[in-house]
């Protein structure tokens, strides 16, 4: 698919594995999302923190589906987000 590629998320609560980490293995966890975005092409147009127990929520512009789809599957490769946190992503294209 031609154009920009758009992934919108949103952010329930975090998972066990999430809590079991060290600080700073939060940090490199974060750091490698960071990492694997930008690989691809990713900009992060907007992260939002929401009222207590509301989800949170963040949009994500890339180049193109296909460099959208590489991302996530980079992001899995490390096992996010399935093991820390539960979260929904809706990805698609301007019309």
């Amino acid at each position: 698919m031609a154009g920009p590629a758009y992934m919108l998320w949103i952010a329930n609560s975090w998972k066990e594995g999430w809590y079991k980490l060290s600080e700073e293995e939060r940090k490199e966890i974060m750091k490698k999302c960071g990492e694997a975005t930008k690989k691809f092409g990713g900009e992060r147009l907007c992260s939002c923190k929401t009222p207590a127990g509301r989800p949170a929520f963040g949009i994500v512009k890339y180049p193109d589906m296909d460099s959208l789809e590489k991302s996530m599957a980079a992001h899995q490769e490390f096992d996010w987000p399935d093991k820390y946190i539960d979260v929904e992503h809706i990805a698609g294209i301007d019309f």
